[in-house]
């Protein structure tokens, strides 16, 4: 192989290799449509007539931990990302837990008012799965 054609052939293979990395990069970072947030997303402090009571979850290693959570009527969950990649909490039915992506550092809260089983999901690695259970 001459080594014109050798350079032609490392070039290519050198873009299509940071194409592909784009795009790894880009699915990790967006999710809703393509919104992406770059900043953390603190969780704001209860509001008037929300319940002082909290439960942490930790999203650490792509799994949220605790996986699943029994919690109290009123209780305000607060899911922290400790990973380097961006995360999000959604319903898995209906919409009451609906994040934007959160990078590392940042959090999403939400209360919960009305008994019931929440499974969520993460919206940009789909196979993060967990479940609140409010009693």
């Amino acid at each position: 192989m001459r080594a014109s054609s050798r350079r032609d052939t490392m070039k290519k293979t050198l873009l299509l290799c940071a194409i592909i990395f784009s795009m790894v990069i880009s699915g990790c970072a967006t999710e809703n449509g393509g919104t992406q947030q770059t900043g953390t997303q603190p969780a704001s402090p209860p509001s008037a007539g929300e319940s002082e009571l909290a439960k942490n979850v930790d999203i650490s290693g792509f799994a949220f931990s605790p996986g699943t959570i029994t919690i109290q009527k009123g209780t305000r969950v607060v899911w922290t990302n400790k990973d380097a990649a961006p995360h999000s909490v959604i319903s898995d039915t209906g919409n009451e837990l609906a994040s934007d992506a959160v990078s590392q550092g940042g959090s999403y809260a939400h209360t919960f008012n009305e008994p019931g089983t929440h499974e969520y999901h993460c919206g940009v690695h789909p196979s993060m799965k967990g479940k609140v259970i409010v009693e």
